[in-house]
């Protein structure tokens, strides 16, 4: 030992330590084989041991037995490990030593290799995805034109809308659409209303700066609340308010208000049972009933404005408010009270066509 130099130490120990670690690993990473326990030893090791290591194989080997099967190598990920048991180093652990190397290198070889070398990966054999239905059965989703059943027939011509019997499968989706467009109009009354409310509480606003945007039942509960109190109980600023709040409650703009947000309020609720009869002529007009929901409603309306009998709908009831507009403001349809006493002996009460009351002079 004292005859070889440091490096050839150094080497020889790094090669024993490598190819113990091979070893150990060959039962459980390359099965039984070269690198088996009981192949480990074979041969002689009389040559240049593991070759480059996991660069291109195993390098040559002039040994006998497993030396022979070490002698060609993978292709790997370079040139690993340089020259493996040098030449045996003599007899003892030179026996064996570059026999397991060579073994070991080649088989690391050529598992690094079909890792990451040129050749081609292995596919899997198979491929199993899991998922959370395994084994469920699932429904095939339906198509909208088969959940919209019959209400496909709403792709009929305007004509067969304008011609159909009321109990027709197109009689009762001309009714659906009919309730569609009340629904439409009761809401865009709805809105209008709301507008009006907006517009009076900014009258009342301008008005009554102190009591901006409080609603009226605010301000009627806090005059209640100070009207209780005993007039000489009360302090200068509550004397102050309660006298602000009466002349804003009595003013012409908080009644403005309050007939704005009462007029509002029925007009919502007249919409909102609106589009209930809607709904529920969609569902009359349907064979499928539970299936009718807004993506069917969305469809069955775009049929109808692609027929045109949406727009006929809209041209008629335009044609009725021009109508309404056109007729005299001071046609007579109504006498109030035929039995009313005249006034001043000479004068009738009459109601026009549009709700106005005009006093008549008779003769």
């Amino acid at each position: 030992m004292s005859r070889l130099s440091t490096k050839k130490v150094s080497t020889l120990a790094l090669l024993t330590t490598t190819a113990f670690a091979i070893a150990s690993l060959a039962p459980a990473d390359f099965g039984p084989g070269p690198l088996s326990p009981d192949a480990a030893w074979a041969g002689n090791g009389n040559g240049k041991g593991g070759g480059n290591g996991g660069g291109n194989g195993g390098g040559k080997g002039n040994g006998k037995g497993a030396d022979k099967a070490a002698a060609k190598g993978g292709n790997g990920v370079g040139r690993g490990g340089g020259k493996g048991g040098g030449k045996g180093g003599g007899k003892g652990v030179g026996q064996g030593v570059g026999t397991m190397f060579a073994n070991g290198a080649q088989k690391a070889g050529k598992v690094i290799g079909n890792m990451f070398g040129k050749g081609k990966a292995k596919k899997p054999a198979f491929t199993q995805v899991a998922t959370p239905l395994d084994g469920m059965h699932v429904p095939k989703e339906k198509n909208l034109r088969a959940r919209m059943g019959a209400l496909n027939a709403a792709n009929a011509n305007i004509n067969a809308f304008l011609n159909a019997s009321d109990n027709s499968r197109i009689g009762k989706i001309r009714a659906y659409a009919e309730a569609n467009f009340a629904a439409q109009q009761a809401a865009a009354a709805a809105a209008d209303a709301q507008m009006a409310v907006d517009d009076a509480q900014m009258a009342f606003n301008d008005a009554f700066g102190d009591f901006a945007d409080q609603s009226l039942t605010d301000l009627q509960a806090r005059l209640d609340e100070l009207a209780a109190i005993d007039p000489a109980d009360l302090t200068a600023d509550e004397q102050a308010e309660l006298d602000a709040l009466t002349a804003a409650l009595d003013s012409q703009e908080a009644a403005d208000l309050a007939d704005a947000a009462m007029a509002a309020d029925d007009a919502a609720l007249a919409a909102d049972m609106a589009e209930a009869d809607a709904l529920q002529a969609l569902e009359d007009a349907s064979n499928k009933p539970d299936e009718v929901d807004d993506e069917v409603k969305a469809a069955v309306d775009a049929l109808l404005d692609a027929n045109g009998y949406n727009d006929y709908l809209e041209e008629q009831a335009a044609a009725d408010a021009a109508a309404a507009d056109a007729a005299p403001a001071d046609a007579v349809d109504d006498v109030v009270d035929a039995d009313a006493p005249l006034v001043d002996d000479d004068v009738v009460l009459l109601r026009t066509g549009d709700g106005e009351t005009l006093a008549l002079a008779v003769d």
